[in-house]
């Protein structure tokens, strides 16, 4: 794992946006969606945590957000935006490694009920690693 804490310049569309959550324990908790950040006294931007959640990625995906919105629909609605703080992650790679406690706190519902009533009944779905 690299050691980006500290850093003095991240590019954050490449290292962060879009990468897997995973937790310590290899769970998956999902993508990350977007950024918190905040404006440093030297003016300066930070990130101050992770956002997960469909509410906070339908802002960023232009003209799939239509058929995305329709199929949350569908499923009980997009979810809530979600914070991952950033001293709760512990490494990034290729993938964003974040804390247990971190990762549980952020699991998606829509996905829950996406894996129940569609994945669960397509064959050989029952066994997907998501």
């Amino acid at each position: 794992m690299s050691d980006w804490h500290g850093r003095e310049w991240v590019d954050l569309g490449t290292e962060l946006l879009d990468h897997q959550i995973v937790a310590r324990n290899e769970q998956s908790a999902g993508k990350v969606d977007d950024l918190e950040l905040r404006t440093r006294p030297d003016g300066r931007l930070e990130v101050q945590a992770l956002v997960v959640g469909t509410a906070a990625l339908l802002p960023r995906i232009g003209w799939a957000r239509v058929p995305l919105r329709w199929l949350l629909a569908r499923f009980g609605g997009p979810d809530e935006a979600r914070t991952i703080p950033l001293d709760q992650v512990t490494g990034v790679d290729s993938a964003v490694h974040v804390t247990d406690d971190a990762a549980g706190a952020v699991l998606s519902p829509t996905e829950q009920r996406l894996r129940q009533k569609v994945i669960r009944r397509i064959p050989g779905g029952g066994h997907a690693s998501w």
